[in-house]
């Protein structure tokens, strides 16, 4: 960023953390055990993590397909997935911040590194702020959970805090390869955006296959699956797609090791405006 660009942000980001600050009083009049008892249930209620923590970003509750795709991920935690949901439904949002804050608040925590890809350095680390934002300044997420923020700053491209979590910006074709911090690997990537209509017309600049082996690469070894499905409408909210699949091991999630046939079989199910839905395998 240029100089300039550099304070600009630098003033909406304290704007912001106005914002976020003011938005999350907490009542320190509250007892112990009311406490302890929203804490046990924020770990097990994404909707209601979402709604109470977040209260300037949270203007209507959670999408119960937002709501699956936290307790997804939640629950698989060696899995790469793509999520693809209707514009302006707060997909960058819930991925960049609230999921990731989420993971990270479990009993057993669940997020240890964290690198969020953008289209560029720039964009990354802007992407970056929101977080660094609400685990420096939201007062009902430092009072549940403690103090958060330790050193580092978004406009450099990563920071770290106070119980050893550490958080990385990366631009598109810059490679993780090697990176952690500490002890720690990575263990939370979130792609976020890359392709934009200026990038569309260079295939070049697209992320490419070597890009997704830097990226995805870093799990090591682990299950994969193929499949080619042809897909059937049952109606006009309901389709399946069936088809050959194949299983195996594989490599940096390209070179099969050890590959099996089967049958995907797969349920759609969509709201009337195809805007939320879900998938059953």
């Amino acid at each position: 960023m240029a100089r300039k660009e550099i304070t600009d942000a630098l003033r909406q980001w304290q704007i912001h953390n106005e914002e976020v600050q003011q938005k999350t009083t907490v009542d320190r009049s509250e007892n112990k055990s009311s406490q302890l008892a929203r804490i046990a249930r924020a770990q097990k209620d994404y909707a209601f993590f979402v709604e109470y923590y977040f209260p300037h970003f949270a203007k209507c509750k959670s999408g119960k397909f937002q709501v699956q795709a936290a307790n997804f991920i939640l629950k698989n935690q060696n899995t790469k997935a793509a999520f693809k949901w209707a514009r302006a439904h707060a997909k960058s949002t819930h991925f960049d911040v609230f999921i990731p804050l989420w993971l990270k608040c479990q009993k057993q925590r669940k997020l240890n590194v964290m690198v969020i890809v953008g289209k560029s350095q720039n964009n990354a680390d802007t992407l970056l702020s929101d977080l660094q934002s609400e685990l420096q300044y939201n007062q009902r997420y430092i009072n549940d959970f403690g103090e958060q923020y330790n050193s580092g700053h978004w406009s450099e491209g990563n920071f770290v805090t106070r119980d050893g979590c550490a958080f990385f910006a990366l631009g598109r074709g810059q490679s993780p390869r090697g990176l952690r911090y500490r002890d720690q690997r990575p263990d939370y990537i979130v792609i976020d955006d890359l392709d934009d209509d200026e990038l569309e017309l260079d295939d070049e600049d697209r992320l490419d296959d070597e890009d997704e082996d830097s990226l995805l690469g870093i799990f090591r070894i682990g299950l994969v699956s193929a499949s080619i499905p042809k897909s059937f409408a049952i109606g006009k909210k309901t389709r399946f797609s069936i088809g050959p699949k194949m299983y195996g091991l594989s490599a940096g999630l390209r070179r099969f090791v050890l590959g099996a046939a089967g049958v995907d079989l797969v349920f759609e199910f969509w709201e009337t405006n195809q805007k939320e839905g879900m998938m059953i395998s």
